[in-house]
């Protein structure tokens, strides 16, 4: 298994995380404006947490914890972009509970997916008992 460093196992989910967040902004305006905008805003997050959830090298925590600040950057900066209003700090507030929760879903929904000895994961048969997964029940007469 590959190793991955510490500063590109922060660095690569935060840009992720930031470049998306951002240019969906920049196509649709703010993104908690419409329904639209906060499905595919949170769709993707969820998406991105779930592929980076998934990887087994190096700290889960960490890559979740770096794609929502990331996200949380962008999105802060696509706000002073557009204009923050007056009511920005509640704007604010609001996205980055919903972006956390988002990513906290999608990092345990990857942690799901991946099998590892103590915990065989859901996709991977995980949820089936490994003596009647690995081997056949035969009945003898």
């Amino acid at each position: 298994m590959m190793n991955i460093s510490k500063p590109t196992e922060g660095i690569v989910p935060l840009m992720t995380g930031a470049l998306p967040a951002a240019s969906m902004q920049a196509r649709s305006g703010w993104w908690l404006n419409s329904g639209r905008g906060v499905a595919f805003t949170v769709a993707g997050l969820f998406v991105l947490a779930v592929l980076f959830g998934c990887l087994r090298a190096g700290s889960r925590r960490t890559r979740a914890m770096a794609l929502w600040v990331g996200s949380m950057t962008g999105l802060t900066a696509s706000l002073f972009l557009l204009g923050p209003g007056t009511i920005w700090p509640i704007v604010l507030v609001v996205s980055s509970i919903m972006t956390a929760c988002t990513v906290l879903a999608g990092s345990a929904v990857g942690w799901l997916c991946v099998p590892s000895r103590t915990c065989p994961g859901f996709l991977s048969g995980g949820l089936i008992p490994r003596s009647s997964a690995s081997s056949p029940t035969v009945l003898r007469h």
